[in-house]
């Protein structure tokens, strides 16, 4: 949730009264203070988005303050709490991409694969930057590979160049991206059975 963090800050500029942008940036400074110092614990998140909801409360419409409710929360797994603040994110703004991708990895972690799926195509439609949710696509594609556990099947090969896909385009947003360089490797090498010079690559 770090790289759509990054990502929502590509939302369009609005106006907003000079103590709202301050309250926003002093709010801002906390979370990434808090970030850095990995100090995260229940305190710190609700402190977090308290101030952001200080910042709501002038600015009912600032879609990336709400945003930052929900990820302030999710930063201590306070799912509950987290996917509330997403879901009033995407109230402000329905295709607010940070806030889908998001609800798709709580609903994933949740165990909610097909739920999942929907939020990160979702955030994916609304915004193609979102990292996370193009790996957590692909992620849930490799799952279904090794469902099917044929290569040479129609439907394996369709997910193979989808993931392949999800994974180029994080890697062209993100070329650092730890993640997606793993599962690129744990898709290439699903089908090594029948292609065994994958191995040598």
């Amino acid at each position: 949730d770090k790289s759509e963090a990054a990502a929502a800050k590509d939302e369009p500029k609005r106006e907003v009264s000079k103590d709202t942008r301050s309250d926003f940036e002093s709010a801002t400074q906390f979370f990434a203070t808090t970030d850095k110092a990995h100090g995260w614990n229940e305190s710190t998140c609700r402190q977090a988005a308290d101030r952001f909801t200080t910042v709501l409360r002038a600015h009912a419409d600032l879609v990336e303050a709400q945003f930052m409710v929900g990820l302030s929360y999710h930063r201590c797994g306070m799912y509950d709490d987290a996917e509330r603040a997403y879901r009033q994110a995407i109230q402000i703004k329905a295709n607010h991409g940070a806030s889908l991708s998001n609800l798709g990895e709580i609903y994933f972690r949740a165990g909610k694969t097909g739920e999942a799926r929907q939020y990160w195509e979702s955030a994916i439609k609304a915004n193609g930057k979102l990292v996370a949710a193009r790996i957590g696509v692909a992620s849930l594609d490799l799952d279904q590979m090794r469902k099917i556990g044929n290569p040479k099947d129609g439907s394996w090969k369709k997910l193979e160049e989808d993931a392949r896909f999800q994974l180029s385009s994080a890697l062209g947003v993100d070329s650092d991206s730890v993640a997606a360089y793993t599962n690129y490797g744990l898709v290439y090498m699903e089908g090594w059975q029948t292609n065994k010079n994958r191995l040598d690559l």
